[in-house]
């Protein structure tokens, strides 16, 4: 059975006060959640910040994060390789490369991105993030371009945690996005501010909605 971790997603808004005025330092929010967590979810925590990390991605860490006993994690690293897939196979197109080269994991979807030559590899009536990731990848402007693909991210995020309040996935969540606006905060400074301001919100305004 899941544990309910009432008291810290309760705790949100003012895990996150001591930033507003500060440097966002994910760090020292990621330790003070994860010290209020149970042994097993920590570990869950670790296997989500670790495919934070571009260096420790492999066909390894997906194939295990997309099976494990966790829905947040198994369901949102099964999007996180279909975009890097996507975004592989495009990149890998546009130098005349083969992007077997490049693709993680062996089936159907990767297949289409590999040997289909239309436009939209033939998947764009299979899958939305084709469509999505499409039209992103027509902006001109390389930060514009990577801020909305990372707004698929937390979009991704929300939806995986449509349903839930309490629990392990919720925080996954939170620490997914965090963790987005401390890339942003490095990135963009001003980017990042706009993404922590609209964390609070979303963070406020369920609260407010759950209080009915």
């Amino acid at each position: 059975m899941a544990n309910n971790y009432y008291y810290i997603v309760a705790g949100f808004p003012e895990l996150l006060l001591d930033f507003e005025n500060k440097p966002f330092n994910f760090l020292h929010l990621k330790e003070e959640v994860r010290g209020m967590l149970d042994d097993k979810d920590r570990r869950l925590v670790d296997w989500l910040l670790l495919g934070r990390e571009e260096q420790k991605l492999s066909s390894h860490f997906y194939r295990v994060a997309t099976t494990l006993n966790c829905r947040f994690i198994r369901d949102y690293y099964s999007f996180d390789l279909q975009l890097r897939n996507i975004l592989s196979a495009v990149s890998a197109r546009k130098a005349g490369q083969d992007p077997s080269l490049y693709l993680i994991g062996n089936n159907e979807f990767t297949e289409a991105l590999t040997h289909s030559k239309a436009a939209d590899f033939g998947l764009k009536e299979q899958s939305e993030l084709v469509a999505s990731l499409l039209a992103i990848l027509e902006e001109v402007h390389i930060l514009e371009r990577e801020q909305k693909i990372d707004q698929l991210r937390w979009e991704k995020g929300n939806e995986i945690c449509a349903s839930h309040f309490f629990d392990i996935d919720v925080i996954l969540c939170f620490l997914l996005k965090a963790s987005i606006i401390h890339r942003w905060m490095l990135l963009d400074k001003i980017q990042g501010q706009q993404l922590f301001k609209t964390l609070v919100k979303e963070i406020t305004d369920t609260r407010q909605h759950n209080s009915k």
